[in-house]
């Protein structure tokens, strides 16, 4: 937004033109659909790319190319939505509007981020290179990481690296948040930080959305939050503008989305509970009665091996408006939100758990 501020970024602008022709030649021939893709919708995750399991991350540092261009054309998924047709969060395309940042600043994205982010915020031990063993304070303080299969200290280094690849301390990411929510230092316009605080997309008025990067959360106030998850470890941001309160977790544990969310509810609350309402002109959940899910995300390439080798799950009807999966129960409905003087809708599944 920094970029889009001083005029150099237009949101509505199709990305491929901020691209050297090189790229953008061979990038444009892997891509499905004719209809662009907007730098909006890198922020709104609406690309429509598949997943990408190859080419994403290393365990050696002497496995990492520090060339993003390069990467990036190596690891191009496959395009299996029209963009700005469906909400897919996209690693990939995270890692594209890093590409877009170097491309039109003519710095190294790691750079950009140390120059223009972090040397205003007294940012000092934190970095965005990808291969982060040259600081010193990372190296030796870093948190050993763990999770299912990880035998040594769950370091990672990242191909994509803008997708995630910012190692640093809770210290440096609380400047980042009071920045925010201070309204100084990152952007030299007020109405900047209204603007990218602003909901940019939703599936509908009444469900949370996307706010230019952020996704929203309704506590008992409206959040702004990101989380991400590396090899052994597991993070969450959430600040609220309006109350300038922020929360950050920082976990050396893989796949630790339920916890940090449990936390997230803890402590910033769920609004107030209005009704749950079923949905009964929704979907039929008897057709769905001893189906086998193998995955969540759509591929469309030899990744999907990946999920056939992994263990199937059978959902169980127990009327039609819910199923059975995991041991949980799922009820399609409204669970109907107040907050801040208007409804929302805060779950489209109302998850319970079974007696």
């Amino acid at each position: 937004m920094q970029l889009v501020e001083v005029g150099k970024i237009d949101l509505e602008e199709d990305i491929t033109t901020y691209f050297p022709k090189e790229f953008r030649d061979q990038f444009r021939k892997k891509l499905s659909y004719e209809k662009p893709i907007r730098v909006i919708d890198l922020m709104n995750h609406r690309t429509g790319f598949a997943e990408q399991y190859f080419y994403t991350d290393a365990t050696k540092q002497k496995d990492i190319e520090k060339n993003l261009a390069s990467n990036l054309l190596k690891a191009q998924p496959k395009q299996i939505c029209e963009p700005d047709t469906s909400t897919a969060y996209s690693n990939y395309g995270a890692a594209l509007a890093g590409y877009l940042i170097e491309c039109v600043s003519g710095e190294e994205y790691d750079q950009y981020i140390n120059k223009h982010i972090f040397a205003p915020l007294g940012v000092v031990n934190s970095t965005a290179d990808p291969i982060y063993m040259d600081e010193e304070y990372i190296v030796n303080n870093k948190a050993i990481g763990y999770g299912e299969g990880i035998k040594d200290n769950g370091w990672s280094y990242n191909h994509l690296y803008p997708d995630g690849g910012i190692s640093g301390t809770a210290e440096d990411l609380a400047k980042y948040a009071i920045a925010y929510m201070d309204n100084e230092k990152i952007y030299n316009q007020e109405k900047t930080y209204d603007w990218m605080f602003a909901r940019s997309y939703s599936q509908r008025e009444e469900l949370t959305g996307a706010a230019h990067g952020f996704w929203e959360y309704q506590g008992n106030t409206r959040f702004l939050t990101h989380d991400g998850g590396a090899r052994g470890f597991t993070s969450l941001l959430a600040f609220s503008p309006s109350e300038k309160r922020a929360l950050i977790i920082l976990c050396n544990q893989a796949e630790a989305g339920g916890m940090i969310y449990g936390l997230l509810e803890t402590m910033t609350g769920s609004g107030e509970e209005i009704q749950v309402v079923t949905c009964d002109n929704g979907e039929d959940a008897q057709e769905l009665d001893g189906m086998e899910i193998i995955t969540a995300r759509k591929t469309a390439d030899i990744t999907i091996l990946y999920h056939y080798l992994e263990d199937c799950e059978t959902i169980h009807t127990i009327d039609s408006n819910t199923i059975e999966l995991r041991g949980l129960t799922y009820l399609q409905s409204f669970r109907i939100i107040k907050l801040e003087g208007f409804f929302n809708v805060f779950f489209w599944l109302h998850l319970q758990w079974l007696s």
